[in-house]
This record gives structure tokens, sequence and C-alpha cells, in this order.
């Protein structure tokens, strides 16, 4: 499931990583390096006189992520998605490279679909906790400078999988209010990011790895948004058709 270079680069880096920071004046039986791509990198030890793995902390001299050159992580992580795109039999999510004393290794890399939903879903609650707290600021600093608002409902249209300008209608003490507000407006920094994450978004949830979790045939995202509410994705965000011709 990992090419052979990756996996060299891998164990070179590992056992860089040990000789850089040795465990001292501990009776180790064996170090693991531990690669999630959804939680991190780290690094742990076992000692003789317990079955129970232990993290290799700063005191000890660790380098914080357990591995000696994270630019040789990344261009793995790097290799193994675009390696996956053309092949999905090579991908993996998880894997753990084993060093023992005597400078024997053993590795095993695995891919876990339900960590890979999870890590999705994570991902996708990011986003629009990102969006809900994005507009509570637009609102108020530029659509309704000085004026109190309550609550507002945020409509994200689709067409072919590319995101319209947003439909805002917020209610105030006056009444309701409504505008267009093109995504780029959001953060002016993040714009293109933000509109290629919701429209990757849009693949996943309609037409890719998360379609189950989501009705089908789905166009618009309508988010219900009540001022300074905490965020809650099941509560505030609906998944919707409707006849887009009309934005």
């Amino acid at each position: 499931m990992i090419s052979k270079n990756d996996m060299d680069l891998l164990i070179a880096s590992a056992i860089s990583s040990y000789q850089k920071y040795p465990i001292s004046n501990k009776q180790w039986v064996k170090a693991s390096y531990i690669i999630n791509v959804a939680g991190g990198i780290g690094l742990f030890y076992y000692l003789k006189e317990t079955p129970d793995p232990q993290p290799l902390n700063t005191k000890e001299g660790s380098s914080g992520r357990g591995f000696d050159n994270d630019q040789t992580i990344a261009k793995i992580l790097a290799n193994n998605r675009e390696s996956s795109k053309s092949n999905p039999n090579t991908r993996w999510n998880k894997g753990t490279i084993t060093i023992y004393p005597d400078g024997r290794y053993e590795s095993e890399f695995i891919w876990d679909q339900q960590a890979h939903i999870d890590f999705r879903m994570k991902d996708l609650r990011a986003a629009f906790s990102f969006l809900y707290s994005e507009s509570d600021i637009k609102i108020t600093d530029a659509l309704l400078p000085g004026q109190e608002w309550e609550k507002a409902v945020i409509i994200m249209p689709f067409v072919n999988g590319h995101i319209l300008p947003l439909q805002i209608e917020v209610t105030t003490k006056h009444g309701i209010k409504q505008f267009s507000l093109l995504v780029q407006n959001l953060t002016y920094e993040e714009a293109p990011y933000l509109i290629k994450r919701f429209e990757d978004i849009y693949q996943l949830a309609n037409e890719g790895e998360l379609k189950q979790h989501f009705a089908p045939g789905w166009n618009t995202v309508v988010i219900y948004q009540n001022r300074l509410e905490f965020f809650d994705f099941e509560q505030h965000v609906k998944f919707d058709f409707r006849n887009t011709l009309l934005f």
C-alpha cells in the first residue's frame, strides 16, 4: 500500500529521529513511530516493565512531532494523496514503524475507511463553522453597520458544482433585509481557498465519499444563524434541493 521509495524515506527518517533523540536511562524494548493522516504524527517507546506506550516528550529530547525530517513526511503524504487518485488500492491513512534496540524494524500501513469518513466529516463541519463565524462578522460590519440583528438565513446555491453568490436574509428589529453576497467577499485573503473548499464539499457530499450521509440530489446549502449562538452543524446546516435558476 506504500511505494518502496516512500517506505525507504520513512524508515530513514524514523531511524534518524531515534538517533537524534535517544531515550536516555530507559530500558526500552521498542519504539513506535505512528502516522495518522487524520490525526498527526507521534513517537512512543515501550519499557520492559510496562506494556503501555509512553510518549517521548520534549524533556527527553523529542522533536515534538517524533520525526527528524518533517519535509520528508509532508512529501510522503503528498505522494500518498497523488498516487491514490489513479490507484485507490495504494492509499493508506495509518502507518506504524516499529524500531528495536538491535536495529531491526517492522512496518504496517493500512487504509481505515471509517477514520477517513470521520476526518472528512470533521473537515466539513469546520468549514461551515468558519462560514458561520465569517458571515456573522460580515453582516455586522459590512451589510448592517450599526444595526442590531437577531437571525439570518444564508442560502449557498451550486450550479454544476460551482458556488453562486450567497443569498442572505437577515431579520432585524425593523423587519427583514435581503442581500446577495459573493463568497469572495467574506474573507479576502482566504477567498480562493474557501471557494475550493466548499466546491470540494459539494463533490464529496453529493457525488463522492460522503454522499451516503446526505439526501441525494441536493444543490443548495441553507445555514440558519442566530446572533451570538454557538455553531452546531446538525442544527444550523441543511442540505436542500432548490431551483437554482431563481438565484
